[in-house]
């Protein structure tokens, strides 16, 4: 939603990342495949094929980025994550983690994450009425 706001030199750095938090839990569902390619295309960028940087690497390309990249980043992040349908302790101490070093508070990851469930709700909605074959 907001990628598209991110540097250049913040776009690659963000699908490294993308792919070490899809990844977080052991596995990488479909559905944040999916996901990380409808990055891409947001940022205008193609999908890189190789994830060269480590976990410590990512993080230190956005430590000169401002704190609005740095909170697009959290944000989706959280929304990654959550779009396997499951959300375990694993991803949650990954987002804890990547939003402390970046500079993110705890209270501001709460409200994301709020944010973002609030979203889910709100589309799952969408999508039943859209759905809904009563008014034809």
């Amino acid at each position: 939603m907001f990628l598209h706001l991110l540097k250049e030199n913040e776009k690659e750095a963000f699908i490294d990342l993308a792919r070490l938090a899809a990844a977080c839990n052991g596995s990488v569902s479909e559905e944040e495949e999916i996901t990380i390619e409808q990055y891409c295309a947001e940022m205008g960028i193609p999908l890189p094929m190789s994830h060269a940087h480590t976990l410590e690497g990512v993080l230190a390309c956005f430590q000169d980025s401002d704190i609005r990249s740095r909170k697009i980043v959290v944000f989706e992040i959280i929304g990654l994550i959550f779009a396997d349908g499951d959300f375990d302790e694993k991803e949650s101490q990954f987002i804890e983690m990547i939003a402390n070093a970046l500079g993110i508070s705890i209270h501001q990851v709460q409200e994301m994450l709020e944010l973002t469930g609030r979203y889910l709700h709100v589309l799952n909605d969408i999508l039943c009425v859209i759905e809904d074959d009563q008014f034809e």
